[in-house]
C-alpha cells in the first residue's frame, strides 16, 4: 500500500515537471514565431530594395539599348553632314562628294549596328542661295542620288528650310533629319541641306523592341514567365499609340499593365546628346489625370513612354506577396515542430504511464503467483509430514492443490496470451458450443473462489440457449474473469457480494446476451473509457490493494472480438453490470 502510494505521488510530480517542460516550449515557440514576424518584415524590406534597385539598373540599361540604336544612326548622320564640306564644291561635284560620305559610313553602320533593318531609307535635300530645293534618294550600294518628287516630303522639307535659324526639326519616330550646316558668308541664314533618314516602324515594333525587352526583361532561367510586364506607347501620336506589346499573350498582359499604376515609367528613343546615367522615379498613381509634355523622368525625354510593372501588380504587392508565403512556410514548420514536441511529451506521459502499469502488473502477478503457491507448498509439506492421515482429509489437500493449480494456470494463460504466445482462439478453435452449458461450467469452475468470498449467485434464463461456435475454453476463462472481478469488487455497503448472471436473446434476434451484475460501489465515468485497456487498474482497485493483473478485461475483449462479438460496460454507484454479445450459429 505505502508502496503504491509512493508511486502514485511519483508519478503525479513527474507529470507537473512534463506540464512546466511543456509550458516553456510553448513560451519560446512563441517568442520564436514573434521573433520570425520581424525577421521577415526585414527580410520583406531589403527584398523591395534590392528589387527595386534590379529594376532601375535593367531599366537604365533598356533604356540606353533603346536610344543607342537611334543614336548610332544619327551619329551616323551627323559624321556625314559635317565631314563632307559641300561648299567647297560646286553643284554635282558637292552632292556625289556627299552621297559618297553618306553611303561609305552608313555601310559601316549597317554592318555594326543591332538592328540595321530599322533604316529603311536615306534622302538628300540641297537648298542653294536662290532657295531652289532639290531632293534626292540616297542608293547606298553604289553611292549615286537619284532625284526624288514626293509631295508631302517636299512640302514639309521646305517649310523646315524656308524658317529662318531653324537647326533642327521637331523629333518624330518614323525618321530622323540632320541639317547640314551652311559654309561660307552670305546667302540666306539657315542650313545648305538636309539629311532625312526614314525609319521602318515594323522593324522597330517586331524586332528591335521585342529583342531588347527580352534581353533585359525576359523570361528567367527555370523557364517561367517573366516577372514584370513592359509597355511602349508613342506619345506622339494622337491618341497615344501602343507599340509594345502588339500580339498574342503580350497584347493582353500589356493591357493589363497599362490598367495598373507603373513601377517605373521612362521616356525613350531619344537622340545624341542623351545622358549617360538616368534616375528613375516611380510611375504615376492610377487614376492621376495630369497632362505632361514630357515623360516622368523630367528633361531631355524622348517621344516613347516606356512602362514596367511587376506581374503581381506591384513590387509592394510582390514582396508582401513573398513575405506571406514566407510566413506561412515558417509557421507551418513552427506548427510542425510544436506538434511533434507535443507528440513526445505525450509518448513519454505514455511510456511512463505503460512502464508504471507493467510494474503493478508485475507486482500483481507476483501476489496472485505466491498466493496459490503458498497454498500448494503447506499441502505438500503436511502430505509428506504426514500430519494428514484420514482418505477425507487427504482428499480435501488434494482439492486444494487442484483448485490452486487451476488458479496459476489461469495466470500463466493470461500472461501468455497478452505476450502473443498463447493461440488465438476464434482462429483456432471452431468447435460447436452450447452456451448454457459453458456459463454453468465457468460458474462451477469458479464455485470456491465464489464461496470463498461468500458470493450470493443468481443465474437466469441459462437454459436452452442457441448453439454457439468457436473456443470453449477461452470463453470459459472470458466468464470466469467477469465472475471473478465481480466478485472482488463487487462488495456492497453493507458487507455482501450479489452477482447475477442473465442470457437472452439479442435484440436483432441474430446473437445471444449474457450480463453479469454486481451490486459494489460501481466504476467512474473517467475509468470506464480505459477498463478495456492493458494493465489498466481502477483507482480504489490500486488503492485497497485488491490483487489483480490488469489483463482480464483486456483479454477478455479480445477473445470476445474475435468471436464476431462485442462486449460492453454499464456502471453507475451500486450497480456494474458487464453485457457480452456473441453471434449464434446460423443453419
Amino acid at each position: 500500500m505505502a508502496d503504491r502510494r509512493i508511486s502514485g505521488r511519483r508519478r503525479r510530480s513527474s507529470d507537473r515537471w512534463l506540464l512546466v517542460i511543456a509550458l516553456i516550449a510553448t513560451a519560446l515557440l512563441a517568442a520564436l514565431a514573434v521573433l520570425q514576424y520581424h525577421w521577415t518584415g526585414q527580410l520583406s524590406d531589403a527584398a523591395n530594395r534590392r528589387m527595386r534597385a534590379n529594376l532601375e539598373e535593367s531599366s537604365r540599361l533598356l533604356a540606353n539599348d533603346i536610344d543607342g540604336q537611334l543614336s548610332e544612326l544619327q551619329l551616323t548622320l551627323l559624321r556625314a553632314a559635317t565631314s563632307s564640306s559641300p561648299r567647297q564644291a560646286r553643284g554635282e561635284e558637292r552632292s556625289a562628294l556627299l552621297a559618297d560620305t553618306l553611303s561609305r559610313l552608313l555601310q559601316d553602320w549597317r554592318e555594326s549596328a543591332g538592328f540595321p533593318a530599322i533604316l529603311d531609307r536615306t534622302r538628300i535635300v540641297f537648298a542653294d542661295r536662290r532657295s531652289t530645293r532639290r531632293v534626292f534618294r540616297l542608293d547606298e550600294e553604289s553611292g549615286q542620288l537619284q532625284a526624288e518628287t514626293e509631295p508631302d516630303v517636299l512640302e514639309e522639307l521646305d517649310r523646315l528650310l524656308r524658317r529662318p535659324g531653324s537647326s533642327a526639326p521637331a523629333q518624330r519616330t518614323d525618321r530622323l533629319v540632320m541639317p547640314i550646316p551652311a559654309r561660307g558668308r552670305g546667302g540666306p541664314p539657315g542650313p545648305a541641306g538636309l539629311i532625312v533618314a526614314t525609319l521602318r516602324s515594323t522593324a522597330i515594333e517586331e524586332q528591335m523592341l521585342p529583342a531588347l525587352i527580352e534581353r533585359h526583361f525576359g523570361a528567367t532561367a527555370d523557364g517561367a514567365a517573366p516577372k514584370y510586364l513592359v509597355t511602349v506607347t508613342d506619345t506622339t501620336s494622337s491618341p497615344p499609340r501602343l507599340l509594345y506589346p502588339l500580339f498574342g499573350n503580350r497584347a493582353e498582359d500589356g493591357a493589363s499593365a497599362s490598367a495598373r499604376p507603373a513601377d517605373i515609367e521612362f521616356s525613350a528613343f531619344r537622340a545624341v546628346g542623351r545622358e549617360s546615367r538616368r534616375r528613375f522615379g516611380p510611375g504615376r498613381s492610377r487614376g492621376e489625370r495630369a497632362e505632361r509634355s514630357q515623360p516622368a523622368l523630367g528633361q531631355g525625354g524622348g517621344p516613347w513612354l516606356v512602362r514596367i510593372t511587376h506581374r503581381r501588380g506591384s513590387l509592394e504587392a510582390a514582396t508582401s506577396a513573398a513575405r506571406r508565403r514566407n510566413l506561412y512556410h515558417s509557421s507551418g514548420a513552427l506548427f510542425l515542430i510544436g506538434v511533434a514536441f507535443a507528440l513526445v511529451l505525450v509518448s513519454a506521459r505514455r511510456a511512463r504511464a505503460l512502464a508504471a502499469q507493467q510494474v503493478d502488473f508485475v507486482a500483481g502477478v507476483s501476489h496472485e503467483l505466491n498466493t496459490p503457491l503458498q497454498a500448494i507448498r503447506s499441502a505438500g509439506e503436511n502430505l509428506r509430514s504426514g500430519i494428514v492421515h484420514r482418505s477425507d482429509d487427504v482428499r480435501g489437500y488434494g482439492e486444494l492443490i487442484e483448485r490452486e493449480e487451476r488458479r496459476l494456470s489461469r495466470l500463466v494463460q493470461q500472461a501468455l496470451q497478452w505476450a502473443g504466445i498463447g493461440r488465438s482462439t476464434a482462429r483456432r478453435a471452431t468447435a460447436e458450443i452450447d452456451l448454457g452449458e459453458l456459463l454453468y461450467t465457468a460458474v462451477a469452475e469458479s464455485k470456491w473462489f465464489l464461496e470463498e468470498n461468500g458470493v450470493e449467485l443468481e443465474l437466469e434464463g441459462l437454459d436452452h440457449l442457441p448453439l454457439l461456435r468457436g473456443d470453449r475454453e477461452g470463453l470459459i476463462t472470458v466468464f470466469m474473469n467477469l465472475l471473478h472481478n465481480a466478485t472482488k469488487y463487487g462488495r456492497g455497503a453493507d458487507g455482501a457480494v450479489r452477482v447475477r448472471i442473465d442470457a437472452s436473446g439479442d435484440a436483432d434476434g441474430r446473437g445471444v446476451a449474457v450480463a453479469v451484475t454486481d451490486r459494489g460501489p460501481g466504476i467512474p465515468k473517467a475509468e470506464q473509457r480505459r477498463i478495456f485497456d492493458p494493465f489498466v487498474r481502477g483507482l480504489a482497485a490500486t488503492e485497497s490493494g485488491l490483487p489483480g493483473s490488469g489483463l482480464g478485461l483486456s483479454l477478455a475483449r479480445n477473445t470476445i472480438e474475435e468471436h464476431g462479438g462485442s462486449i460492453t460496460v454499464d456502471s453507475e454507484p451500486g450497480r456494474t453490470t458487464f453485457r457480452v454479445v456473441l453471434p449464434v450459429q446460423t443453419p
